[in-house]
């Protein structure tokens, strides 16, 4: 299943193939939570920290569904953004991180005949930049991610 995604991810985005795939990990919805929205109760289902893993919910398992595919496939988007070295960690780097991570999802679920939407409403970035982490990109949200 990742090999078929990556290449659907190498596909829907300009990014080049990395040397190899990342590593896939899952932990529980509150591991995630934890590191990808400050510990706030959030929807997040998947989060890649900007490495060679990408992180997955329990709950994702096994993933035979387009809906859980995307999630994989969303986070694959980040592994590769962040491979390419194309993006700082700058807020308005992260919300383009995303909308391109969602943009694809959403083609893939598609393509898969799912109709449910996903949607990505970044908030404003804040006047100081400082105040955010470095911790890596999440998928949070109104989606299945």
């Amino acid at each position: 299943m990742l090999e078929m995604l990556l290449s659907v991810a190498l596909q829907l985005t300009p990014y080049d193939a990395p040397i190899a795939p990342p590593r896939i990990a899952y932990r529980s919805h509150s591991w995630l939570a934890a590191r990808g929205c400050g510990g706030r109760p959030c929807t997040i289902q998947g989060l890649y920290l900007d490495g060679n893993v990408i992180y997955l919910d329990r709950e994702l398992q096994p993933l035979n569904t387009p809906e859980a595919q995307s999630v994989l496939l969303h986070e694959l988007v980040h592994y590769l953004q962040h491979k390419s070295g194309q993006f700082p960690s700058e807020c308005e780097a992260r919300v383009q991180r995303e909308r391109e991570a969602y943009v694809a999802q959403a083609r893939f679920l598609i393509t898969r005949g799912v109709l449910a939407g996903v949607a990505y409403a970044p908030g404003p970035c804040p006047s100081d930049d400082t105040a955010l982490t470095s911790t890596g990109s999440s998928s949070k949200g109104s989606t299945p991610d």
